[in-house]
């Protein structure tokens, strides 16, 4: 028996419950091939949703790419200045957390900086800061990495 997909035959887009038995099935043993043949797939799109459920568990099978987070934000920042001694530019970013383009990780720093997790200077490369709130939520990031003093300003050499 074979589930339908949830759109027209041309676009072959399975629901989150098909992907989710799917990759359960393939977890328990049974091999891609097999699996794939349950649902009517391909062996290729039932590997790549493996993939993604291994990369970002349950939520990866949804529909579209998970975008991450602000905590993956404010860790990519807490990591990149830890181990590189500067803050991150953007494109930094887009590769350390996994964005799919600058423009997001622009749109995300704008919205992690409304809600108080950074402070960035105006036309300043690389001039982000972790707020007190911004290093608690990347505490696992940090860890061990003593938290400076917090002015709301950002740390960068003149």
């Amino acid at each position: 028996m074979h589930d339908e997909p949830e759109r027209g035959p041309a676009s072959l887009r399975y629901s989150f419950e098909t992907r989710r038995r799917t990759v359960q099935l393939m977890l328990g043993g049974m091999s891609g091939r097999a699996a794939a043949a349950s649902v009517g797939a391909d062996a290729t799109t039932v590997y790549r949703w493996l993939a993604r459920y291994r990369a970002h568990g349950w939520e990866g099978l949804r529909e579209g790419r998970p975008a991450p987070g602000p905590r993956a934000l404010v860790e990519a920042v807490a990591r990149f200045r830890a181990e590189h001694g500067y803050p991150p530019s953007i494109r930094d970013l887009q590769k350390a957390a996994g964005f799919s383009s600058t423009s997001v990780v622009a749109s995300r720093l704008r919205a992690c900086e409304r809600a108080g997790l950074i402070v960035r200077e105006a036309r300043v490369s690389r001039a982000i800061t972790l707020t007190a709130a911004g290093r608690a939520l990347a505490a696992l990031a940090l860890e061990g990495e003593p938290a400076s003093a917090d002015d709301g300003r950002p740390e960068h050499a003149a």
